[in-house]
């Protein structure tokens, strides 16, 4: 009819979607759009930059302009330093759009018009002043200077409602469980950030920012980091604050994609990780704690000794032990006793536990690993390919995590000493360190004196000679190995260095006692002790030769009337003995020699002598110093003594390394030749 009449228009004004959602009311909007879609010239009421301004007019009656150039010349300034304006636009350009949006954000209004006015029953004008609306209502009482698609209280019923149901109702439970509730992945992010950012709530901002941007009626979706840094970064704040936030999100929140920043309705491998974590028992864990703590120990340094059961399990030896425990409670137990009898060398033990303010991090790490390797198993999960490689690569990580994480957890050294333990802290590990954890304890122990690998003899000559003339070898090393709190020496070698050392020296000496009293044999002087039950070091003092002083004249003619008086062999005999009991002066002694001399030749008075001894002996073991004496006495009797040694062990075995090292390095270095020599 309109086509017949001159001078006449009609105006159709139709929705871009069914306002009435039924069927009838679809099919009336298709046929009217069929019928004049023929003759049609479309006019749109609203143009896209013109829906900021008709928002804006609409919602609001006035905006103080110079407030708000303020407030965006503020927010600009702090987008240029942070690097977070859009790509491709200028710093002018986006000004103009703030100003014609503001209070709204250019993004709040692009994402709402452009994306989600891109759904089939989305009103789009009215649509987005509807949401509008009701996000201003529920900021009415906030001091946001402008309001950003991180502000949407998703929280609130109504906005909520009337976002997801254009997305799916399954949405809602998934907003709760991500974003919304007290335990959402969105909240336990908020207080990871600490107390300094709690306030601003960059997790539950960043996640709502990543939902707005995750739908669309079209293929678009998703944002990139700058975008949610731009939607929810404060100019107080660095903006990597969000970017740390976003990553956190990433690790927490269960149904934000693992390939870009939007949410799917699907679970995502933090959801299956939860589902797997929690399949792990108790049992599992302590399986591969312990199996971490073997990868992360040698037999280099300590025997070890992983979570004994009972004290009896743990060798009651001189050499060094490293107990690790699950509960440092035990360690009293287990340095007092062994089995059913009281422990002796309790110096002997050192002890690692685990810091118990470190076990819930570390179980939780443990659980992950093992969820990791259990979603990689499980060949009847619907996961992609990119999904599979994220695992691989997190069990990767977790792998090479490991070995950190057992040695940042055991880390406490409890020490046995005089007052009970003395506890040592490693710390957190050197990052990048490659030390086994029994040897960063040797290095540490080593480091502050608690082992030694060489002994001072002058610490030796303080310790224990300061105010005693003496002291037993044994009892020293015994005290060693037995006393908590003592000096803790690798092995045995370590004290008999020493007391080589000391006695090379004159730092002290060695010999026995002898009718109660220290006899000196050996000082100044080359000397490998053998720490038998009658070896002594001596203070130096009584190892020095006492000054010659000689005896009186009238001793000495009390010797001569002796001498002529003597009609026997054992009368001669016994007065040299006297004679050899008193210090006498070279001339005196010479004096005595030839009037015995002369008696004899006198009165026939001969004694039977040996003029060449050959001695082949057999030495019970801790004897030699026996054998010293006596060579030093027959070299008091004759000019030429030669000494040679056999030695024939058996039943046993040697390194040839060790050999070499302990046995000829040694002879070596006292100067001894070997005249034959038979290994094998």
């Amino acid at each position: 009819v309109v086509k017949t009449l001159d001078k006449t228009i009609l105006f159709v004004s139709l929705p871009s979607s069914n306002p009435y959602r039924d069927e009838k009311s679809e099919e009336l909007l298709q046929a009217l759009q069929s019928i004049l879609g023929r003759m049609e010239k479309v006019y749109t009421p609203v143009q896209d930059e013109e829906i900021s301004h008709v928002i804006r007019k609409r919602l609001f009656s006035e905006v103080n302009e110079k407030e708000a150039r303020n407030t965006i010349e503020e927010f600009l300034d702090y987008a240029e330093r942070e690097r977070i304006l859009p790509e491709g636009v200028e710093k002018a350009e986006y000004r103009e759009r703030f100003i014609k949006s503001f209070p709204f954000q250019p993004e709040v209004i692009d994402v709402l018009y452009k994306r989600w006015g891109s759904f089939p029953n989305f009103q789009r004008t009215r649509g987005v002043l509807r949401i509008l609306a009701l996000i201003v209502y529920s900021l009415k009482d906030s001091k946001n200077p402008f309001i950003r698609l991180g502000d949407f209280d998703l929280k609130n019923d109504e906005i909520r409602k009337e976002l997801i149901k254009h997305i799916g109702s399954e949405y809602d439970s998934i907003v709760a469980a991500d974003i919304t509730s007290s335990d959402a992945g969105a909240k336990k992010v908020d207080r990871s950030l600490g107390d300094a950012y709690s306030s601003f709530s960059f997790g539950t901002k960043s996640a709502t920012a990543i939902f707005m941007y995750s739908f669309s009626g079209g293929p678009k979706k998703g944002a990139t980091i700058n975008e949610i840094k731009l939607s929810c970064a404060d100019p107080s704040t660095p903006s990597s604050i969000v970017a740390e936030a976003v990553s956190k999100l990433k690790d927490n929140l269960f149904y934000i994609s693992d390939v870009g920043l939007f949410f799917t309705n699907q679970p995502n491998l933090n959801h299956i990780l939860l589902t797997k974590t929690e399949s792990i028992e108790d049992r599992d864990l302590k399986s591969e704690e312990e199996n971490l703590l073997t990868k992360s120990l040698t037999k280099e340094y300590f025997d070890i000794y992983i979570w004994p059961d009972n004290s009896k399990d743990i060798s009651d030896t001189t050499r060094l032990k490293l107990v690790i425990l699950r509960d440092h409670k035990r360690c009293k137990e287990f340095l007092e006793n062994c089995g059913e009898r009281p422990r002796v060398y309790r110096n002997t033990i050192i002890f690692l536990c685990p810091s118990e303010s470190e076990r819930i991090n570390f179980d939780n790490f443990l659980k992950k690993k093992l969820a990791w390797h259990l979603i990689e198993k499980d060949k009847t999960l619907l996961i992609t390919d990119e999904q599979r490689k994220e695992v691989r690569e997190k069990i990767k990580k977790a792998e090479a995590e490991a070995k950190e994480r057992i040695r940042s957890f055991y880390r406490l050294i409890l020490l046995p000493s005089k007052e009970g333990f003395k506890e040592i802290d490693l710390g957190i590990p050197t990052y990048g360190a490659d030390f086994t954890i029994d040897k960063e304890v040797y290095e540490r122990l080593r480091g502050e004196g608690e082992i030694l690998e060489k002994l001072s003899p002058l610490s030796l000559k303080e310790k224990y000679l300061k105010d005693r003339d003496y002291v037993k070898t044994k009892n020293i090393l015994e005290s060693f190995y037995k006393t908590p709190g003592e000096i803790r020496i690798i092995n045995d070698d370590v004290f008999k260095d020493a007391i080589k050392e000391g006695v090379s020296l004159g730092l002290f000496g060695v010999g026995s006692i002898e009718n109660g009293k220290p006899i000196c044999t050996h000082f100044k002087e080359e000397f490998s002790p053998e720490i038998v039950e009658e070896e002594i070091i001596i203070r130096a003092e009584l190892c020095l030769p006492k000054p010659i002083e000689g005896i009186s004249d009238e001793k000495i003619q009390s010797y001569i009337a002796k001498i002529k008086e003597c009609d026997r062999v054992g009368s001669i005999t016994k007065i040299e003995e006297e004679i050899a009991q008193d210090d006498l002066l070279p001339e005196q002694r010479k004096k005595l020699e030839n009037e015995i001399r002369r008696k004899e030749e006198l009165q026939g008075i001969v004694e039977p002598k040996y003029h060449n001894i050959k001695l082949k002996l057999n030495v019970p073991s801790g004897k030699l110093s026996d054998i010293v004496r006596i060579v030093n006495y027959i070299k008091s009797k004759f000019n030429q003594v030669n000494i040679r040694a056999e030695i024939s062990a058996q039943d046993g075995e040697m390194a040839i390394s060790e050999y070499e090292d302990k046995v000829k390095e040694a002879i070596n270095q006292a100067g001894i030749g070997v005249e034959d020599e038979d290994v094998e």
